[in-house]
């Protein structure tokens, strides 16, 4: 008895166990491309915020360090300093 994967291939075939192997690594890659999507936007405004210029300027600092310097509260920046 074959098991399978709730998974398909194109034209709604379903992967059998022996094709998981090769299914898991791009369903790995396929996730990591959603968490990479899901930061962009976090990007952009840190980088509107001025928070990874005042980074290369200052080098290691604290968050409030941070947040003195590009005038923004420390709360918003705690995980960015921790970066």
């Amino acid at each position: 008895m074959t098991a399978w994967l709730p998974l398909s291939k194109p034209g709604g075939r379903q992967l059998a166990a022996d094709e998981r192997p090769q299914a898991m690594p791009r369903l790995h890659s396929v996730f990591a491309d959603w968490a990479a999507i899901g930061s962009a936007p976090l990007l952009l405004i840190g980088s509107a915020l001025g928070l990874y210029d005042a980074l290369a300027e200052g080098g290691p600092q604290t968050s409030a360090e941070l947040a003195q310097r590009t005038g923004t509260a420390e709360r918003y920046v705690a995980g960015v300093a921790a970066e």
